[in-house]
């Protein structure tokens, strides 16, 4: 074998998520060439050799050929490395089965922030979730600390990050590429994968007191209930029985608060927080929400509120249909339930 300058080749469709790689995906029994073109050796899936050097507009010879699980924990340089000392380093290979032939070149891009497979092969390795490089905040907008394109629009950076990596001598090909891509069902626009800190509800942890978990205790009261029409329980049974653990949490200018407060380094919730709970909730009864968003933190805390901050996410929109009828019939607040007059 020749030496020369080696490639692991991948393809993507959201070059904005380039600057996050931290990781490349193969399958662990898929076949993988090492292909001489001339000027440099490059890795690829073998049975995607041939339509992507057609595509890449190159000759060349395969050399040598290995499994995947064979190149595992290999690293590469980060596609931008020669532009900027805040890309010097290294990504490397993990297997993953989720990896296909149907597009592509055989190894996948893993920026784990930015895709739920990237995440789970990523923890699956180790990465630790202090570690994992998220510089898209909420608004679309590269942080201020990226090299290279800080305060970019994701979007507008993409040519960008095209032409970065045509100068960095790591482009072998781009064009425009008809796919599926998610989208906003209200606005129609296309969607941020991105990974954030959210609050969830485990499914089959067990309470102290031995009782049954959330999925158990659901899948009874499934069993107990008559179902009109009766095709809706086991709708229901099979959804309950498979879904992964529930996230509480969402990030809304209004809606149900998730009332508690939050260590400021460690972010754990306050020790008391049930008691503090109970306070809160008999405020938010009289004065409505408004009663936590104008809360000061030392009103409740005193002393400890300079540990602490309020937590600002909203409780799944499901909570509030999903207790209207408790709060009905428990009738609180019946004088403020209304029903239009009957016509005379």
């Amino acid at each position: 074998i020749p030496a020369k300058p080696g490639m692991i080749v991948i393809w993507t469709t959201t070059p904005w998520t380039i600057p996050s790689n931290q990781a490349l995906n193969v399958h662990p029994e898929l076949t993988y060439a090492l292909v001489d073109t001339g000027d440099k050796l490059l890795i690829l899936a073998k049975d995607r050799v041939e339509t992507c050097l057609e595509d890449f507009g190159l000759e060349g010879k395969v050399m040598a050929t290995c499994l995947g699980s064979q190149l595992a924990n290999i690293s590469f340089w980060h596609p931008l490395a020669p532009l900027h000392e805040g890309y010097k380093r290294l990504s490397p290979i993990y297997p993953a089965e989720y990896v296909t032939l149907d597009t592509g070149t055989g190894v996948v891009h893993s920026a784990p922030a930015y895709g739920e497979e990237d995440f789970k092969s990523c923890k699956a390795n180790k990465l630790a979730d202090k570690d994992i490089l998220n510089p898209v905040m909420g608004n679309g907008v590269y942080a201020s600390w990226l090299p290279l394109f800080a305060n970019e629009y994701i979007w507008k950076a993409n040519p960008k990050i095209v032409e970065a990596m045509r100068e960095a001598g790591s482009l072998l090909r781009d064009k425009t590429y008809t796919h599926s891509y998610m989208h906003c069902w209200r606005h129609k626009s296309p969607i941020i994968y991105r990974a954030t800190s959210q609050w969830f509800a485990s499914m089959d942890k067990k309470p102290s007191d031995g009782k049954a978990s959330l999925r158990e205790a659901a899948l009874t009261g499934i069993e107990n209930t008559e179902f009109f029409p009766a095709w809706g329980k086991q709708r229901l049974k099979s959804m309950i029985a498979n879904r992964p653990d529930w996230t509480l949490s969402r990030q809304r200018q209004w809606g149900v608060p998730m009332a508690f407060f939050v260590h400021k380094e460690s972010g754990e919730p306050h020790p008391r927080t049930v008691e503090l709970l109970e306070e809160i909730a008999k405020r938010v009864e009289k004065e409505g929400i408004e009663a936590w968003q104008k809360l000061e933190v030392a009103e409740l805390l005193g002393e400890e509120a300079a540990q602490y901050e309020k937590n600002r996410d909203t409780l799944d929109v499901w909570f509030d249909s999903g207790t209207t009828h408790w709060h009905v019939i428990r009738g609180s607040h019946r004088d403020e339930l209304y029903r239009p007059e009957a016509e005379s």
